[in-house]
């Protein structure tokens, strides 16, 4: 199941659109960033939340393992103009690939 999710994820960040997945339970609407893996080589992706309604727009790392549901949205976005910068300010131990 990770090897289809990470491909549907290639996808989205390739073509620059949403995704809207569960999350530990949670409904989540996210732009991808990358892929990669965190210090305990878990696959992850880095993405940024812009749903639910009223929960501020927020940089996360999840884990791929964690996803449920996955849909590519037909939605695009504009990359957030923090991303460059984010990579130095990432927690230690987190590689990304993409």
């Amino acid at each position: 199941m990770t090897d289809e999710i990470k491909a549907m994820l290639l996808a989205a960040i390739e073509h620059r659109r949403l995704i809207h997945l569960l999350y530990d339970g949670r409904s989540k609407t996210l732009e991808p960033y990358a892929l990669g893996e965190n210090e305990k080589r878990e696959e992850i992706v880095l993405c940024r939340q812009v749903r639910p309604l009223g929960s501020p727009e927020a940089w996360q790392v999840l884990r791929l393992s964690n996803m449920y549901g996955l849909l590519v949205l037909e939605r695009e976005f504009t990359p957030a103009e923090d991303y460059i910068d984010l990579s130095a300010k990432l927690p230690p131990g987190i590689r990304l690939e993409v």
